[in-house]
């Protein structure tokens, strides 16, 4: 619903939805991957990101696409050594 409202009103050049929810889980994923942290809140959350905003960082960053395997890979780590 919140795409379909930023399409209605033509902000999705100007907006972008990156969303969080307590159960997400990757595709390929079993449930109790920590790899699914990534993606999860307390509640379901909506982030209103500013496509500027977003288009500036992935400039200034030196690699934008290692953050989420990055990320993932520290979780599972961290899930290992507490285990």
């Amino acid at each position: 619903a919140a795409e379909d409202l930023l399409e209605a009103t033509k902000r999705q050049d100007t907006y972008q939805l990156a969303s969080f929810h307590p159960d997400y889980r990757f595709a390929d994923a079993p449930d109790d991957d920590p790899a699914n942290a990534t993606n999860r809140a307390p509640h379901p959350t909506l982030h209103l990101l500013r496509v500027a905003d977003v288009a500036r960082a992935i400039d200034t960053h030196p690699d934008t696409s290692a953050i989420p395997e990055r990320n993932v890979a520290l979780l599972r780590r961290l899930a290992r050594q507490m285990s």
